[in-house]
């Protein structure tokens, strides 16, 4: 029981010492209750054109009169105040940084409520957003008195695409790209004073901007743009490195064998004469299956960049076989050109004597395949060797003299044996008159080989050369299982220009 009483003692004592929690408030604080102002919720920022815009949703306290939006970045600062129905904010004229803005409701006595800080960025010319906006004309060709302007697609993103110019007689000019040029992804302006600025303005928009964006022109400027298969095919056929426009002036003859997406880099060329496609395959036609197509969209573009080059130029354009389009297929404008078989191989390119020549392989080549069949000019006998993980594979032709070679003859194989499935994609050439000290006699390290059953590639060196050995260095290809990975070479035999 007296453990009872006690606890009894403490609860009464407990009742009798409390007081309220407002007078307890008020014996520290000493002016009565605290009252906070009610403060704005669900405040975002949405970015515009040089400018924010604040919303925010008010407090439902009656006290509030104003509210206050602040905004500040570095040594920027900025604040309004606002009536307490409003419930947004527009704050123009801002540069590129990153803003903190805070919405404050205000009573009558002055008193500020709590705030939660966000941030905000506008738009501006220096936003990366605007610094990507589609540029819509890829590149572009300056042809005389004409303009041919390569276009992207369209973009959803476009408000009004325009390219202002002057005409031959001074007369400014506006075009305005739609959607079908866009589509069609060409537009060629005419009667053009090319010495006068061109212009291109576009309006458009942005994610999550409201506003219409006028941005920044740009003015087109006559410097190449090559694509980079056309660039790297020119590089390993003449060892072209100087694109610039002087040094284009002075091509006046080209030659393309291998893949490439498009044609339309041939405009590039205002002095060439002559263009021939495909005079370096020798190819049996009814092995060929249409691989070195151009891709089908691209087939449109090129055949009338080539018709514009004829008419620029008085280009004179040698299609061979089917290379990057049939000659038998219904294609508009194909006419700019003279439709040849596949050619045959070069009576001036004599093929040397290999009579005693010797060869050394890094690797082990199958029972049978012996080194003679790499010269016996005929690709239906072949040398091969597989494996079963992939290798790096040398091939190394002691001719036991020094000779002059002015490059290779490499014949495929072919077949429905499984040496078919390894042809050469490439090959690495080097050449040395001791066996000691090797030098690249082609302009790249890789030397591209067509891939049609059978099919010859010629190798042209940069020079003639003087040579006793050549190595020859390719990668296993492999089987279509990715299981077994192997080399097969039809012919390997250096020739000489007469």
């Amino acid at each position: 029981m007296k453990k009872i009483y006690l606890l009894v003692f403490w609860a009464v004592s407990s009742l009798v010492g409390c007081e309220s929690l407002e007078d307890t408030y008020s014996d520290y604080i000493g002016d009565g209750p605290v009252r906070y102002v009610g403060k704005c919720e669900g405040v975002q920022v949405l970015a515009g054109w040089n400018r924010l815009t604040v919303k925010w949703k008010n407090s439902l306290d009656p006290n509030v009169v104003n509210n206050r939006v602040t905004c500040t970045a570095d040594e920027f600062a900025f604040d309004t105040i606002v009536p307490a129905a409003a419930d947004s904010c527009d704050i123009f004229g801002l540069a590129d940084a990153t803003y903190n803005i805070t919405v404050e409701a205000l009573d009558a006595d002055g008193k500020v409520s709590l705030s939660e800080p966000v941030t905000g960025r506008p738009y501006t010319d220096a936003h990366e957003a605007v610094k990507s906006f589609p540029r819509g004309i890829m590149k572009n060709f300056f042809l005389s008195n004409q303009v041919l302007l390569m276009l992207s697609g369209w973009d959803e993103s476009f408000a009004d695409f325009t390219v202002k110019y002057t005409d031959e007689t001074g007369t400014s000019k506006c075009v305005e790209l739609t959607r079908m040029e866009f589509e069609r992804k060409r537009v060629l302006l005419t009667d053009v004073d090319v010495t006068e600025p061109i212009c291109v303005l576009r309006k458009g928009f942005l994610e999550g901007c409201g506003d219409t964006i006028t941005m920044a022109p740009y003015e087109l400027v006559d410097e190449p743009v090559f694509r980079p298969d056309f660039k790297a095919a020119l590089n390993e056929r003449y060892g072209m490195t100087d694109f610039s426009k002087e040094a284009l002036d002075k091509v006046t003859e080209l030659e393309l064998d291998y893949d490439l997406n498009s044609l339309e880099d041939v405009l590039y060329f205002t002095h060439l004469k002559k263009l021939y496609l495909g005079k370096n395959r020798f190819i049996d036609s009814e092995l060929f299956y249409g691989w070195y197509m151009l891709p089908y969209e691209e087939i449109d573009n090129s055949l009338y960049c080539l018709n514009l080059a004829v008419e620029q130029s008085e280009l004179d354009i040698v299609h061979y076989g089917d290379l990057y389009f049939s000659k038998w297929d219904d294609i508009d404008g194909d006419n700019c050109m003279t439709h040849e078989d596949w050619a045959s191989w070069p009576e001036e390119l004599k093929l040397l004597d290999t009579d005693n020549w010797e060869v050394a392989f890094s690797v082990e080549h199958q029972s049978g395949f012996d080194a003679s069949r790499l010269f016996d000019d005929s690709p239906s006998t072949f040398w091969y060797s597989d494996s079963p993980v992939r290798r790096n594979v040398e091939i190394t032709i002691d001719m036991q003299e020094t000779q002059i070679v002015d490059g290779l003859k490499i014949n495929q194989v072919g077949g429905l044996g499984p040496e078919a499935n390894y042809p050469v994609a490439s090959v690495g050439v080097k050449v040395s008159a001791d066996g000691n000290t090797w030098e690249t006699p082609t302009y790249v390290n890789n030397c591209t080989l067509g891939a049609t059953e059978y099919e010859t590639a010629l190798i042209r060196f940069k020079q003639s050369y003087t040579v006793r050995y050549i190595r020859l260095t390719a990668t296993d290809g492999s089987n279509w299982q990715g299981t077994v990975f192997g080399v097969a070479v039809g012919d390997i035999i250096p020739y000489r220009e007469n």
